[in-house]
């Protein structure tokens, strides 16, 4: 029994010796790998030491080749800038055109609604309504028909005299001019 534990405590021991022996290759092995690292670094720390001679070498050609790259590039993108705000007024000045368009067609909607309500109301100023008619087909001649529409609804119907037209049994009872 004495050497059958003696034997077990060898065999043990020399397991713990291989394991230390295990673990000490690993450190070996992490500490190579750390200094091939460090090696590496400086290898690279070198070759940018290396670039920089090279660059603070380089000529007064090159370096104002490079200055004037640089400018062209940032005359090209003030280019495109400019070229981009060129574009953007286009198009506002465009919206606006067109919103201009619709207020025109808006105008000459109303002024033909007023045409048609003076067609109704007034039957006997059936030449005064074609001239006006005619004056709204010119887009220059837009104030000019607002007039004789003004001029036509306040003589017409009497609202400069502040009587108005008045329709009973359908025919109007008024005696001013055009009307009775």
């Amino acid at each position: 029994m004495l050497l059958l534990l003696a034997t077990l405590a060898t065999l043990l021991a020399l397991l713990l010796l291989l394991l230390l022996l295990l673990l000490l290759l690993l450190l070996l092995l992490l500490l190579l790998l750390l200094l091939l690292l460090l090696l590496l670094l400086l290898l690279l720390l070198l070759l940018l030491l290396l670039l920089l001679l090279l660059l603070l070498l380089a000529t007064l050609a090159t370096l104002l080749a490079l200055l004037l790259l640089l400018l062209l590039l940032l005359l090209l993108l003030l280019l495109l800038l400019l070229l981009l705000l060129l574009l953007l007024l286009l198009l506002l000045l465009l919206l606006l055109l067109l919103l201009l368009l619709l207020l025109l067609l808006l105008l000459l909607l109303l002024l033909l609604l007023l045409l048609l309500l003076l067609l109704l109301l007034l039957p006997a100023t059936l030449p005064a309504a074609l001239l006006l008619l005619l004056l709204l087909l010119l887009p220059t001649a837009l104030p000019a028909a607002l007039l004789l529409l003004l001029l036509l609804l306040t003589r017409e119907t009497g609202l400069a005299e502040g009587r108005g037209h008045c329709l009973r049994g359908g025919r109007c009872r008024c005696r001013h001019s055009g009307w009775g």
